[in-house]
């Protein structure tokens, strides 16, 4: 059970680096906070930067060997399978250019 926490413990370090990213963007019009965390699952909601208006959310859920990630901002629903870092890179990209 520790070498699974492990694992899962390393692979949420790759998405709070990603939503820690989005939230010191200058350009960025989005403000992500935590909104529970368990063993294999967080949850962030998105707000508008200006308003603080709840605009979506993302849950995560960690698996062995994968991360499965679900965005939800309005009514555009997205999910992602992150396998290896550069997998974050597609989140980073939509998260960035949300208006």
């Amino acid at each position: 059970m520790s070498t699974l926490k492990a694992l899962n413990d390393s692979k949420s370090e790759g998405l709070e680096k990603v939503l820690h990213t989005i939230n010191h963007l200058s350009s960025s019009n989005i403000h992500i906070r935590k909104h529970l965390e368990v063993s294999h699952r967080q949850s962030f909601t998105i707000y508008d930067m200006l308003s603080d208006a709840k605009i979506g959310s993302i849950t995560a859920n960690y698996q062995a060997d994968t991360i499965t990630i679900q965005s939800q901002v309005h009514s555009d629903i997205r999910l992602y399978t992150i396998t290896e870092p550069k997998d974050y890179l597609k989140l980073l990209f939509y998260l960035s250019d949300i208006k």
